[in-house]
Parts: structure tokens; sequence; C-alpha cells
């Protein structure tokens, strides 16, 4: 098995040089995304019509609402943790801490709520998306407070 992974590791070392693939037919233009001859035919007609009317499947937007909404959470978090340090730095009285600390409370299960109903929607997405195409971690509130948290103060 060594023998014919070293063999072939070395033909793949040959047929690629120093990487320069220039001198290949089709070099330069771009790649036809078009049909797949693999593709059965009554797939390729609905994906043809899909993509003539420029639709997709539900699992790709959903995954690009996910994505969408793992920045957003990652954002506002981030935002959160910087005033939340601000605030706490600030407090000149022990009431003012007090309120500080239960405020970032609140906002933590709020934070909780929100990476529920976002895990989810990610099963969801994980339940219908066809194999082979990379599934969606979960978030954990926990880990984004805790981030954030530590790259505001990494920040200061």
């Amino acid at each position: 098995m060594d023998r014919a992974r070293r063999v072939i590791d070395q033909a793949a070392r040959q047929l690629i040089g120093d990487g320069d693939v220039s001198h290949l037919p089709g070099a330069g233009a771009p790649l036809d995304l078009g049909d797949n001859p693999l593709t059965p035919s009554d797939q390729r007609a609905a994906q043809k019509i899909m993509r003539d009317h420029n639709v997709q499947p539900d699992w790709i937007t959903a995954g690009q609402a996910l994505r969408r909404n793992e920045a957003k959470l990652s954002e506002e978090v981030a935002e959160r943790a910087r005033r939340h340090l601000a605030r706490t730095r600030q407090a000149r009285t022990s009431q003012q801490a007090e309120r500080t600390r239960k405020a970032w409370s609140r906002y933590r299960r709020a934070l909780c709520e929100r990476v529920e109903r976002h895990n989810r929607e990610t099963l969801n997405y994980n339940l219908a998306v066809p194999a082979g195409i990379r599934q969606q971690p979960t978030l954990e509130a926990d880990a984004l407070l805790e981030g954030a948290l530590s790259r505001a103060r990494q920040a200061e």
C-alpha cells in the first residue's frame, strides 16, 4: 500500500509540476457549471428550470439565512460585551454596578432564547440539506458571550 501511495504521489507531483496550468486547454476561461452529465435527466430538467428562473432550493436559502443570523448575533454580542465592560468600569457605586450586572444577566437570558431559536432552525436545516453538503454547527450562547468578553478585554 505504501509503495502504491508513493507511486501515485510521484505521478501527481509530475502532473502538477510547479502549479502552472496555464498551458492546459481552457486555462483562464470561466468554468462551465452547466448541466452535469452524471445528473439524472429528470433532475437535470428541474435544475435547468430553477436556474432559468433564479430559484434556489429551500435548504440553500435557509443556510444563507442561518449564516446571516449567526453573523448578526456575533456582531451584536461583540458590541454588547464592549458596552458592558465600559459600563462596569464606569460604575461608581455598588448600585450602578448591580444595575450593570442585572442588565447583563437579562441580555444573557434573551440571547440564550435567541440562540435556542437559531439552533432549532439549524437542526431543521441540517435535516433538509442533502447528503455530502456540510451541515451547520449549532451555537452556544455562553461561548459567544465569553468569546466576545475576552476579545473586548484584549482590545482595551
